[in-house]
């Protein structure tokens, strides 16, 4: 048998002996020897009646020896020895000319096996099943399942996530005594036609909640037989989707998958497995067979630069992905622009690459979840093409060395932090992603002054490129003051050296939008350090005071003087609507929580909600997981169509300081000072309602009176910078 190098031969083997179950009474592994003595063994499968098959791809060329054994001696039918020769690949797939994945050196990325980077972009698919291989619903279109790939390969995509259904376990039963032959060969060709199409296949065996329908047994022999119809393919692995939210009790099922796919996967491709929204968590990330991080920033968010630092600073050093962010139209707000902003922060803050998604293609079989989009639109989608742009932008620089720079002073000073990124190769080239609808930009620093650069504006909708500044000159401090974008849209600007310089530096630029001036003062203050008949004074003059009702009071232990303390039965304190603290255009709410205890119940320290239904409000929500986010209704976006999220839990006993910030185009959450989340586009004016502020209050019934302490509540009717926030946190610390 003759194949070229990485390409897949298949030996069939035929049974010389009757099971009454052919996939659990016997086992069957193939071991191939190189030339060069290097051994891969590879399990093999029943496919039916007498039959079984191995598949292996050779990785070096020339005559590979193999023979195959069976846990059954007396079946000589199983047993076989025979040579594949491996000859040169001959194609123009980059799979097949470089090889395999593995973690890179740096540890960063992933990359083919001969070393080069990889630039990792996939296409989400949660019911790779149930996409149609013969047939459609659109005319002249044969095949659903190749349409949807053939589009993303011409896009430029790199990937596929999949896994089977993402409503049942489709494969084979609960024991996984019994596949299910026919779904498994038409799976077969699907990841075959995949492979052929130089996709690597993130490949994942189930869902969260298929713990309930699957045994740790069961777990083992589908992580088996997943490895040996397919592990022979360009695949990654990643377990099963939102692995973490399963029952605790139940997780050892999906662990004892990972962990035998590692011992049945010779050719070791990298694993992982997919996690619920929030930053890395043991026990999954610090198992040994873990390679890389899938990270979930969720939907109707942004994750900050900070949550991806997280992931960045985890030792031991791993890569990370995120792997689901914002599926463009699974909610009417998630369009193109959304989708680019997610994923050029991603990137920009250290990703090995990215994860799309589209209404329609990643729950192809899927209603009523989300918005009714048909796979065919789902398909053309804006930002399904944009994708494509943001892989070429990339892989047209030397993007497995940018090191992402985050918020640090000591590289940029952000006219708009919450709304930029930036990564750079050292000194000798920047890239820097804007998004606020102001056209500011920001101080870049750490410019080498022996040197000239040149600017250019990339557009992420196009690709088109436009010369920004063709000779910078950096100042005496090695910085240069970035122009601001030629549109309120989002913009790339790539900065790279030019050759030495000729000219003395420049002097020191005042760099217009990053001086962020005074604090403001606020329209409403409560220091919850004295009652008078009942009442909080409003500090800020206004006369807008607080009433305690039920178990509230203050006591002396606030994060400065009194405090709000709530018994968690009935105490509240609530702030009588008035116009001064309704309809801002931008706003910002700051309250410190302390909590006596993880809630049993949603609880929210300050909020305003609409009684009679009409969607209007905004709230602070703490979960019980005490993770929690910040969510508001405005006239041009509805109750939510966006939150911003903060997934580190709050301790109980331990005072934290809440911020909610909206500019006018997404809000942004903060906890003790740095950013934990924003979300994707908002527009217009808080929704003006005649309900009141309140702490603590139960004001729907997915709500608890919250038990607890609240101090030091304010409402600006400006958006506060990521300075200024931080200034405010800090000046509670004494």
């Amino acid at each position: 048998m003759i194949v070229q190098k990485w390409q897949v031969a298949e030996i069939t083997l035929h049974s010389s002996v009757d099971y009454e179950s052919p996939f659990t009474e016997v086992d069957v592994t193939a071991t191939f020897t190189s030339p060069r003595g290097e051994t891969i063994t590879r399990p093999a499968f029943w496919d039916g009646g007498d039959v079984w098959k191995v598949r292996f791809a050779p990785d070096d060329v020339g005559g590979w020896q193999y023979t195959t054994e069976t846990s059954d001696r007396s079946n000589a039918g199983l047993t076989q020895t025979g040579v594949v020769i491996g000859t040169p690949y001959r194609g123009n797939l980059d799979v097949y000319k470089h090889g395999f994945l593995k973690v890179s050196e740096s540890g960063r990325d992933l990359a083919f096996a001969d070393g080069k980077p990889f630039f990792y972009l996939d296409d989400t698919h949660r019911f790779l099943s149930q996409e149609q291989w013969a047939g459609s619903d659109v005319p002249g279109v044969d095949s659903q399942f190749k349409a949807i790939i053939d589009k993303r390969v011409e896009q430029g995509y790199t990937a596929i996530q999949s896994e089977p259904d993402g409503h049942r376990l489709s494969l084979c039963n609960a024991s996984c005594t019994v596949p299910d032959l026919t779904l498994l060969k038409d799976y077969d060709k699907k990841v075959e036609y995949i492979a052929s199409k130089g996709l690597v296949h993130n490949m994942g065996l189930g869902a969260y909640h298929h713990t309930a329908e699957l045994t740790e047994q069961g777990a083992e022999r589908l992580a088996r037989l997943f490895v040996a119809r397919y592990g022979a393919y360009p695949v990654t692995w990643f377990t099963a989707q939102e692995v973490d939210l399963a029952p605790v009790d139940l997780q050892s099922v999906w662990m004892a998958a990972a962990e035998e796919i590692d011992r049945a996967d010779d050719y070791n491709h990298p694993q992982s497995v997919h996690q619920s929204a929030g930053v890395p968590k043991s026990p999954w990330v610090e198992q040994p067979w873990h390679d890389f991080t899938m990270i979930q920033g969720g939907h109707n968010t942004l994750p900050s630069l900070a949550h991806y630092k997280q992931s960045w600073d985890y030792s031991p050093v791993k890569p990370f992905l995120e792997s689901e962010l914002n599926y463009e139209g699974l909610r009417a707000q998630i369009d193109a622009s959304t989708v680019r902003m997610g994923a050029y922060r991603a990137i920009l803050a250290g990703g090995l690459g990215y994860s799309y998604g589209a209404q329609g293609i990643w729950n192809v079989s899927l209603a009523g979840y989300g918005q009714n989009v048909s796979w065919w639109d789902g398909l053309h989608a804006a930002g399904g093409e944009d994708m494509g742009i943001l892989k070429d932008v990339f892989t047209s620089l030397d993007w497995s060395h940018f090191e992402p720079r985050f918020t640090d002073p000591a590289w940029v000073a952000y006219a708009h932090a919450g709304s930029s990124a930036l990564a750079s190769v050292g000194s000798d080239s920047y890239l820097g992603y804007f998004y606020n609808r102001d056209p500011a930009t920001g101080l870049l620093k750490q410019l080498d002054t022996d040197h000239a650069y040149r600017a250019t504006w990339i557009d992420p909708s196009t690709g088109s490129r436009t010369v920004a500044a063709a000779n910078v000159t950096p100042s005496t401090a090695g910085t240069w003051c970035m122009p601001p974008k030629p549109t309120e849209a989002d913009w790339l600007l790539l900065v790279e050296k030019a050759g030495s310089l000729t000219t003395a530096p420049a002097p020191e630029p005042e760099c217009a939008g990053t001086d962020d001036g005074a604090m403001p003062n606020p329209v409403g203050e409560w220091h919850f350090d004295a009652v008078n008949n009942g009442l909080v004074e409003d500090a800020s003059g206004a006369g807008n005071d607080a009433a305690l009702h039920g178990g509230a009071s203050i006591v002396p232990r606030g994060i400065a003087g009194g405090a709000l303390s709530l018994d968690g039965v009935d105490g509240f304190a609530e702030i009588a609507d008035t116009p001064e603290l309704d309809g801002f255009p931008e706003f910002t709410l700051s309250v410190w929580a302390n909590l006596n205890g993880v809630p049993g119940a949603n609880v929210t320290p300050l909020g305003k909600e609409d009684s009679v239904g009409a969607g209007g409000g905004a709230r602070f929500l703490v979960l019980p997981t005490g993770a929690g986010h910040f969510v508001a209704a405005t006239s041009g976006s509805p109750w939510y169509s966006a939150i911003a999220v903060f997934s580190q839990p709050l301790t109980p006993g331990a005072w934290k300081h809440l911020v909610a910030v909206y500019d006018g185009q997404q809000y942004r959450m903060y906890v003790d000072g740095v950013e934990t989340g924003a979300s994707g586009r908002v527009s217009g004016t808080l929704k003006d309602i005649e309900d009141p502020w309140r702490f603590g209050h139960k004001s729907a019934d997915n709500l608890a009176f919250m038990d607890g302490l609240v101090d030091e509540a304010r409402i600006y009717d400006r958006a506060l910078t990521d300075e200024q926030v931080t200034d405010l946190y800090q000046s509670y610390l004494g």
